[in-house]
Formats: structure tokens, C-alpha cells, sequence
């Protein structure tokens, strides 16, 4: 007998009850839930991770992409009274990762601070929680080539730690207990380098690295970018040299003689604080990796001349936008 409080079900009902369930579920998942650390956004499409030391760096970025694709920079507000360029907010252990869309490009912004640690933190955080395909670094930098002048854009084909070293004592004959450098580098008097080593997955253990190589595709597209932006410049205007040699570490490098050792030892074209540490997390990690750096001055020296039109970070920022139009749809 039927239930009077129960009624049956009529029959297409049981027929499409499971398809209504099956649905309900899928929009359940499909709601947007807050993560608990650990877990990690997926996604499909590819998405840039664009790094840069400071907030003011990367709001360059927004201006300049803004002006040329969306009408201008706009700003979001956050609950917490924060103000942000660019499109949605998500904080995570205090850093503001901003989604935005360059050039097409579904893009995650943040800063990670300045130092070699703070670069490795943030940047392997990020790679935990987001889905990234690829990681682009941009900043201002120290000149270390003595051809170069303020407003350079350099995009090194590898970086490596200038501070991975060891210090020894003097000899009593005026020479040093190590008499030659396990990296093959030059010393720096009593700075003798050595090679990083790193393990990652499928690796036999811990493998020096010397140099970690940007990643082929993003280089080649920057370089299409640089000769497209160097066309637009006058003969004595930025130069956006594709190759070299960056080199990072835990120095502000305020020497001239240190700078002139990076350039002779190493054939560094830059030296910053953040970008070899971000490479070695990237290359750890099989993630493509590279860096756009603006050269601020001379490392050592006295502050030069800035030529007129966009500042050396705008000019960094420039070249992001543009490599990213360049990348393969």
C-alpha cells in the first residue's frame, strides 16, 4: 500500500532520478571551494607564472599590458582594504597572487621579495598550489658588461650562483689553501666558487649544475620580441640582447672590482638578487623558466644617465608583453 506521506514517484521521475543526481554532484564539484594548503588548483590551458622582486615592478607590467589591451590598468579591492592592479586576488601565506589575462595569456602575478630565499619560497609555493607551465621573471638588475647602459633589457640564456663558494684562509707563502676553484671559476681572492648541486625526480641523487639554462621556446620567442622592439627604437635607444650570462646571490653588489670579476670570471651580463635561485626551483621542478631583466646602472658605479622614454623597468615590461604575444597559440 502506498505511504500517504511517502507518494510513489511518477516513472520518468525514477527514470531521470540518477541523471538529476549525477548532475547535482557535477555542479557541487564543479563549485568554487576555497583550498586548504597542500592541495593544487589543475587546469588545461597553459598558464605564466610572472614574477617579479617588488610590487612596483610588476604594476609596470600591468600598465603597460593595460594601455595596449584592456583600455587601461584597472583595480581590484580586496575585503582586507588592499589595493591591487589587475584582476582577481587570492592571498596565500601573506603574498598576493593576482590573475590577470596578457597578450591572451591567462597569467598569475606576484612578488616574492627580494633575496635568494624569499625568490626559491615563493616561486616553489606558487609551482605547490597553481597549475604553472611556465615561469618568467622580470626586474630591474645590476649591469655587470661595462657596455651596457641604463635601459637594457637583458634576457640572459642561463643563470648561475656567484655566491655558491668557499671562503679560505691565506697561506703563509701569500697564496691561498685551495690553489684552484672546484667549479673551474676564477677566484675572487679569498672566494674560491663551486658548483650548486640539486636532485629532482628521475635524478640518481644530488647532480651538479653549473648553469641553468633558460628554456628554448620562451628564449626564442623573447628574441623574436627584442628584434621586434629594437626595430621600433632609434640606433641609440635600448638594446635587448638575448644571450650571456646572468649570474645571482645573497649580495648587493655595490663593487667595482667584485663587478669587474663577474664580467671577467663568469662573462656575466647581470647580476640580481632572485633570478638563479627561481631558475634552480624551476629546472628542479621540469618547469620552463626566464628571466627579463632591465639594467638599472653599472653595478659599483656611480648612477648614469637614463635615456629619455619608458623607464629601464617599463622597458622589461615592454618585452614581457611582447614575448608573450610571440608564444605559440
Amino acid at each position: 500500500m502506498d505511504d500517504p506521506m511517502n507518494p510513489p514517484l511518477h516513472s520518468c521521475y525514477r527514470t531521470l532520478q540518477p541523471v538529476l543526481l549525477a548532475g547535482l554532484a557535477l555542479l557541487v564539484g564543479c563549485s568554487k571551494q576555497p583550498l586548504s594548503p597542500g592541495q593544487r588548483m589543475t587546469a588545461r590551458q597553459a598558464l605564466y607564472a610572472i614574477i617579479a622582486p617588488t610590487e612596483p615592478e610588476l604594476a609596470s607590467l600591468e600598465t603597460v599590458a593595460g594601455s595596449r589591451y584592456r583600455g587601461g590598468p584597472i583595480e581590484v579591492q580586496t575585503a582586507a582594504g588592499n589595493r591591487h592592479r589587475g584582476g582577481s586576488v587570492e592571498f596565500h601565506n601573506g603574498i598576493p597572487f593576482r590573475h590577470a589575462t596578457i597578450a591572451g595569456r591567462a597569467c598569475v602575478l606576484l612578488p616574492c621579495g627580494m633575496s635568494v630565499v624569499n625568490a626559491a619560497m615563493v616561486t616553489q609555493a606558487a609551482l605547490d598550489r597553481y597549475p604553472i607551465t611556465h615561469v618568467i621573471v622580470m626586474g630591474e638588475a645590476g649591469g655587470v658588461n661595462p657596455s651596457r647602459v641604463p635601459g637594457d633589457v637583458i634576457v640572459p640564456e642561463a643563470w648561475s650562483h656567484h655566491t655558491e663558494a668557499a671562503v679560505v684562509n691565506p697561506t703563509a707563502e701569500g697564496g691561498w689553501e685551495v690553489t684552484r676553484s672546484a667549479s673551474g671559476i676564477p677566484n675572487f681572492g679569498m672566494i674560491f666558487p663551486e658548483t650548486v648541486t640539486v636532485t629532482r625526480s628521475g635524478s640518481r641523487g644530488a647532480e651538479p649544475v653549473p648553469r641553468f639554462p633558460v628554456d628554448p621556446g620562451l628564449r626564442m620567442a623573447a628574441t623574436k620580441a627584442a628584434s621586434l622592439l629594437s626595430t621600433t627604437n632609434s640606433p641609440s635607444g635600448p638594446r635587448f640582447p638575448t644571450s650571456g650570462i646572468g649570474v645571482s646571490g645573497p649580495l648587493f653588489v655595490a663593487n667595482r672590482d667584485y663587478r669587474a670579476w663577474l664580467f671577467s670570471a663568469w662573462r656575466a651580463e647581470v647580476v640580481d638578487l632572485e633570478s638563479a635561485a627561481i631558475a634552480q626551483v624551476c629546472w628542479a621542478n621540469r618547469v620552463p623558466f626566464i628571466a627579463v631583466r632591465s639594467i638599472s646602472g653599472l653595478a659599483g658605479e656611480p648612477p648614469m644617465k637614463t635615456p629619455p622614454g619608458p623607464s629601464p623597468i617599463q622597458r622589461a615590461a615592454q618585452l614581457v608583453t611582447a614575448m608573450l604575444e610571440e608564444l605559440p597559440r
